[in-house]
């Protein structure tokens, strides 16, 4: 079966973790020690125990203003980001790889960053893809395989005529291969070593 589509995640895959980082473990805690006059420490437990609690299978995980009007702040979401955006940082391979694949392939995202968050940091990129899908916007779940089998009924495609690559183990390689995608696992730390594991974007021109 040909590959029609190559889909990609973007935090951890197209674009390094400084961005949300910033946003959710420093940027958030500052402005609950500023609203609560607490210590920076304080509002870090604080948030950070919420975090937990919540956690990432729930869709308030990945959704700003949840957490915004959860502790009463008085800001704008996208104003906030849209500050910070100069953190949004490519990984180094990422212009190349992407000018190569869109020669031959539609490049699509499917990501669990909401969708005011991939405005932000797809904003360099954005113009490699055709379809930029965010799953807990769009399809209010995270990517489960149910999801991948949408977004392929979706572009009228096959699973099995679409690769996608992300550095989640469990959402982007187990559920995707579950709904009959070919999927990679991206490890950039270059720890894990398997037929299905690449270290590297640029690796993937390999497993073509």
């Amino acid at each position: 079966m040909k590959i029609k589509f190559i889909s990609f995640d973007v935090d951890g895959t197209l674009v390094t973790p400084l961005f949300a980082d910033t946003i959710w473990l420093e940027v958030l805690p500052e402005l609950v020690a500023k609203y609560y006059n607490i210590s920076i420490k304080e509002a870090k437990d604080k948030l950070y125990s919420n975090y937990d609690e919540i956690g990432p299978k729930r869709l308030e995980w990945y959704n700003i203003d949840y957490w915004i009007n959860k502790y009463g702040l008085k800001i704008n979401a996208k104003e906030l980001l849209s500050k910070y955006k100069h953190l949004v940082t490519l990984y180094p391979e990422v212009i190349e790889v992407l000018e190569e694949l869109v020669k031959n392939y539609k490049l699509i995202i499917i990501s669990n960053s909401s969708r005011l968050f991939l405005e932000i940091t797809t904003e360099p990129i954005k113009n490699y893809f055709s379809h930029i899908f965010s799953t807990v916007s769009d399809f209010y779940s995270i990517k489960d395989s149910w999801v991948y089998l949408e977004i392929c009924k979706n572009l009228s495609i096959l699973p099995s005529e679409m690769i996608h690559i992300g550095d989640s183990y469990e959402l982007d390689y187990i559920n995707a291969r579950k709904a009959g995608i070919i999927a990679f696992h991206l490890d950039r730390s270059g720890k894990l070593c398997s037929h299905n594991t690449i270290s590297n974007l640029k690796e993937l021109f390999n497993k073509l």
